[in-house]
């Protein structure tokens, strides 16, 4: 490094201006909720929807096609909002500071703003072509991360009205089928999900065993129906299977589910009729 770069490296530069902060703020809190929007739509919103436009009979749908959302979430959340992190704490100026007066006796660093005849003017061919790989490459990302989305729109297990269990893969073909009074047991459980070793979500799960699969569902699973609904067709499944034939697992967690979902008193006691639970 040449002694003119360590010298300006410890000069200060001109601070950015309220608006320039705010843009990249706005930048870093918007990239993270697009990314968490992305996620959200097209891995349970739409594929959701696709499932019961496709086939009326369904009365349950759990999307399973997560993972080919998350690249697209990652590239909108994290590199959009590093861009912007990385402008804030070069302190590179979008529109300048105009209102900014150095201090007497204090030489400054004065960057031109991005979207100036002086920034383009000051760049040399060989940071124009960085800036083009750069630009490529990112929407070389961005087109395979949106190329990759599709294949998780028709991934879904679904039941249907005369309870068969479906499961389909990503170009929606069946992979595997079978009717509830196949399957060889019934587990009902309270998932509790945690974030920093903190519970802060529960809900009430199913599993059903098959000899050569399982199927999962939950209350969110039926999506057309109320609330009360949902736990009231939980039963209907449950009556499939004798005692012995279906376990209960965490009902430890079964006053935290009640207060976490809200659940009214009608709804309190088909919860503790699916767990088997009393008072």
């Amino acid at each position: 490094m040449s002694q003119t770069r360590k010298i300006m490296r410890g000069m200060q530069k001109v601070p950015l201006s309220t608006l320039d902060k705010t843009i990249y703020t706005l930048m870093i809190f918007v990239s993270v909720a697009m990314g968490f929007i992305m996620f959200w739509l097209c891995g349970s919103v739409i594929p959701t929807s696709i499932s019961y436009a496709l086939d009326e009979s369904l009365v349950a749908s759990n999307p399973e096609g997560f993972f080919w959302t998350m690249p697209m979430t990652f590239f909108l959340s994290i590199c959009i909002s590093g861009l912007a992190v990385k402008g804030l704490n070069s302190k590179q100026p979008i529109f300048g500071n105009k209102k900014y007066k150095s201090p007497r006796f204090k030489t400054v660093i004065s960057l031109p703003p991005l979207f100036s005849k002086e920034f383009r003017d000051r760049l040399t061919d060989k940071a124009k072509t960085k800036i083009r790989m750069t630009a490529l490459v990112f929407l070389g990302i961005f087109v395979i991360c949106a190329i990759l989305i599709p294949f998780g729109l028709f991934q879904r297990t679904v039941l249907d009205d005369d309870n068969n269990f479906t499961r389909y893969d990503s170009f929606n073909q069946i992979t595997h089928s079978g009717n509830i009074k196949d399957a060889e047991k019934m587990i009902i459980d309270i998932s509790a999900m945690s974030q920093k070793g903190a519970t802060r979500k529960y809900n009430i799960s199913l599993k059903f065993v098959f000899k050569d699969e399982e199927y999962f569902l939950n209350t969110d699973s039926f999506a057309e129906m109320e609330r009360k609904e949902a736990i009231e067709y939980m039963l209907y499944l449950k009556s499939f299977f004798k005692e012995g034939e279906y376990e209960i697992t965490d009902i430890k967690y079964i006053d935290r589910l009640i207060d976490y979902r809200n659940y009214d008193a009608y709804e309190t006691a088909l919860v503790y009729e699916l767990f088997d639970y009393s008072e």
